[in-house]
């Protein structure tokens, strides 16, 4: 989409960095904003503010519509205490909520933990004692590559322990140098090394910091785990620190990943057992404070799993907003609004879009759904030939791909066999125009209803009618008497 980018230095940052891998001849229509701006785009005017989270630069948007103002929080969280010394705007959310906002849409993430989210800083004082417990181990950090925050805090931490560090990642290594190129890190350039260093360095000098929180399969620390990486191979002279929570649906990723990282040798601390992590979202008090400051007429709870949205739809409520102002959307979902109501109408085309080289489209239908289906469920062919009245002429030619083969399902083939071949009489014998694609209909029909009976899985089914005439018959036979 040739349209322009408005975002700030840090987002345009890494969105550079992006493009020019991907599409470096491309000409970015970059708008860079900050907090406090207002932007006038056609009838609405854009309120860029500023909002604490675990990345830099976090704003929400107050965006000034004809009806009223529509409030995107975000991702945020009330950390009173930033790294960055960049706290909320709440000056600018009071006025708005005095003032009367028409719409709130707000991050959902954390409903369900009670009280506040800590403070970043919190996990700088872990950090600092986990360090001093091991300093005889090399320590490896995984973290997200976004959470610069807590990246500046490692590195301050192994400085002030005299300790090098490595990157690894492709997306860590390329945050942190923009992140350092446009400001927002000082880091001197002799505190790193290359990964190419890694194993002929110290166990005591060195901290390592990469990528596979998530347990990401290709990741850093998956790799690690795996005892696939090319630079670091672990073991007991090793502390891997896992400075994240696990995004829900991720959860078996990441426990597989520590299983494995504790059958290399190395000891590993996560979150279940230390504060090496805090949130970057507002929990269930901090919601409460951002809904009672902005009192919206109408609401809806972003991000998270459905539950988290109905939840958050739950605590609007208590908070004020009535039942049938509050809408849990989901993807595709259109919200209208008029000066009398509110409500959903309808749907717009969302979701997943793959791509494969040249090929591209959804799950549902097109090439990749039909790739999706044979890998799944694999594929069942039959040919049939006949001659111009409708009868079988030759055997039927049956192969499978992903399916039950021949000798393991003698019996199954036989059924199938007889239901295709009773599917063609019947045919033949109505009295009516015959098309090809009509009796490959039947021949299908007939093949899902032998399988059906079995309860086996539904293979695709490709048949192939071929009519010979009885002149190209004769030419044939001709053809096999001149060879003999």
């Amino acid at each position: 989409m040739d349209c322009p980018i408005y975002a700030t230095r840090l987002t345009l940052g890494l969105i550079r960095s992006r493009m020019e891998e991907r599409a470096p001849k491309y000409e970015l229509k970059a708008k860079e904003i900050q907090a406090g701006d207002v932007i006038d785009l056609g009838c609405f005017k854009v309120q860029p503010f500023s909002i604490c989270h675990s990345i830099p630069d976090g704003v929400g948007y107050a965006i000034h519509t004809p009806l009223g103002v529509v409030l995107h929080t975000g991702d945020f969280k009330l950390d009173p205490t930033p790294i960055d010394g960049r706290a909320t705007d709440y000056a600018l959310l009071t006025s708005l909520g005095t003032k009367g906002v028409l719409l709130m849409l707000s991050d959902s993430t954390n409903v369900e933990r009670d009280g506040f989210t800590p403070s970043e800083r919190m996990v700088g004082k872990t950090m600092e004692q986990t360090f001093r417990l091991y300093r005889n181990k090399r320590i490896i950090i995984s973290s997200f590559a976004s959470n610069l925050h807590r990246v500046q805090q490692v590195i301050e931490t192994a400085v002030r322990f005299n300790r090098k560090v490595a990157l690894i990642g492709r997306s860590m290594i390329a945050n942190v140098a923009r992140a350092r190129e446009l400001g927002y890190m000082d880091v001197d350039d002799d505190v790193f090394i290359q990964p190419s260093e890694i194993e002929g360095f110290p166990s005591n000098r060195l901290v390592v910091i990469t990528t596979g929180s998530q347990g990401e399969p290709f990741s850093g620390l998956v790799l690690m785990s795996r005892g696939d990486h090319r630079f670091i191979k672990l073991g007991p002279k090793d502390l891997v620190v896992i400075s994240a929570l696990p995004i829900p649906g991720n959860e078996r990723l990441v426990h597989r990943t520590i299983n494995d990282l504790f059958k290399q040798g190395c000891e590993v601390i996560y979150e279940a057992e230390q504060n090496i992590h805090v949130s970057g979202h507002a929990s269930r008090e901090e919601l409460k404070m951002m809904l009672s400051l902005i009192k919206p007429t109408y609401f809806v709870p972003l991000h998270g799993e459905y539950r988290h949205l109905v939840k958050h739809k739950q605590l609007a409520e208590e908070m004020g907003v009535p039942a049938k102002n509050a809408f849990v959307m989901e993807e595709g979902d259109v919200l209208s609004i008029t000066k009398r109501q509110a409500k959903i109408s309808g749907k717009v085309p969302a979701g997943a879009y793959i791509v494969d080289g040249r090929t591209y489209g959804d799950m549902k239908g097109g090439l990749l759904g039909e790739r999706k289906d044979l890998a799944e469920e694999g594929v069942f062919c039959i040919s049939v030939v006949l001659d111009s009245s409708g009868n079988v002429i030759a055997p039927l030619s049956i192969e499978s791909r992903g399916f039950l083969h021949r000798v393991d399902a003698d019996e199954l083939y036989r059924q199938i066999e007889d239901a295709v071949e009773k599917a063609v009489k019947a045919f033949a014998r109505e009295k009516c125009e015959r098309k090809d694609e009509d009796l490959a209909s039947r021949i299908r029909s007939a093949i899902k209803g032998v399988l059906k009976r079995y309860s086996l899985s539904s293979p695709v089914i490709l048949v192939l009618v071929n009519e010979v005439k009885e002149k190209a018959i004769l030419s044939g036979l001709a053809g096999r008497e001149f060879a003999k």
